[in-house]
């Protein structure tokens, strides 16, 4: 009496080889697409914290008068801090823009200031917060 497919090892040892080769492909999917992920979250975090630190460590000055963003030490003569509390409700459906107090860094020389390269004597630095409203969509109509 002929078995039916059911019955045959060799078509179980196929359909379990095939079962872990699919699975085995889809953790290394996942595997990659998690580490991208955190990847990705840790320099967006990283970037937040460097501008928050700007922000708020930017108010912090050691006896020397120096002000440290993106890890590059600055010395600066003059110091003014402007409180604005300003917010920009202009994005009605996309969020509202609230900038706090703003504070002006006089370079004691000009200096390269950031990663463009380019020279300057002032840091301004911002605190502000960005307030995203519920249903943000993009402005651009093909994206």
């Amino acid at each position: 009496m002929k078995k039916l497919w059911f019955q045959n090892k060799k078509v179980w040892g196929w359909i379990i080889g095939v079962l872990v080769v699919i699975t085995l492909i889809f953790d290394v999917v996942v595997f990659v697409s998690a580490r991208e992920t955190k990847n990705a979250t840790q320099s967006l975090r990283n970037t937040t914290s460097t501008t928050m630190s700007t922000t708020q460590s930017g108010e912090t000055t050691d006896s020397k008068n120096s002000i440290t963003l993106s890890g590059k030490s600055y010395k600066y003569t003059q110091k003014k801090t402007y409180t604005v509390n300003q917010t920009d409700s202009s994005w009605t459906d996309y969020a509202d823009l609230t900038i706090k107090k703003v504070t002006l860094y006089r370079l004691s020389a000009s200096q390269k200031i950031g990663y463009s390269g380019k020279s300057g004597n002032t840091i301004v630095v911002m605190d502000l917060s960005v307030a995203a409203k519920k249903g943000c969509r993009s402005p651009f109509k093909y994206f």
